[in-house]
């Protein structure tokens, strides 16, 4: 029975590791674009039940592709996980950091209206221009972002 036991565990372990993986960016390990549209679809249901309000950053890094050119795609891919980093530290605990594309990321943000989503991006530009350029060739976000209610 505790050979059964000890499958089992070992099983449920197995699928949560799994799980993670199929929902996580190898790169920069966050969220991937596929979990974006299942959490999206979340929050839009729940905005659509509650009236609950939340905002949306998305944001691409410029000069991405010309620092890839002069330094090569690995030294272009430790540009993304700084970055990436620096989202991450940038947020809060309840939101959402995703690696949309390439060079594009987004982030979710509950709860959060139209002047504490612009605060959160300002916030994110500042950490990255301050912690992930590489200084020879500045990489830097452009961002839009979005907040609204839904209203059914």
């Amino acid at each position: 029975m505790a050979s059964q036991a000890g499958i089992i565990i070992d099983n449920a372990r197995i699928y949560s590791q799994a799980v993670t993986w199929a929902n996580t960016d190898g790169l920069t390990e966050l969220y991937n674009h596929r979990h974006f549209h299942e959490r999206i679809d979340q929050e839009i249901a729940r905005g659509s039940r509650f009236g609950s309000l939340f905002s949306l950053i998305m944001l691409d890094i410029d000069h991405l592709k010309i620092y890839n050119d002069n330094y090569g795609h690995l030294a272009g891919d430790e540009v993304l996980r700084r970055v990436a980093q620096c989202i991450e530290s940038s947020i809060r605990s309840v939101d959402m950091a995703f690696r949309y594309g390439g060079e594009e990321f987004t982030i979710i943000l509950p709860g959060t209206g139209l002047n504490d989503a612009y605060k959160a991006a300002e916030r994110i530009r500042n950490t990255i221009e301050a912690k992930a350029s590489p200084g020879t060739i500045p990489v830097t976000p452009a961002w839009v972002f979005q907040a609204g209610r839904l209203m059914v």
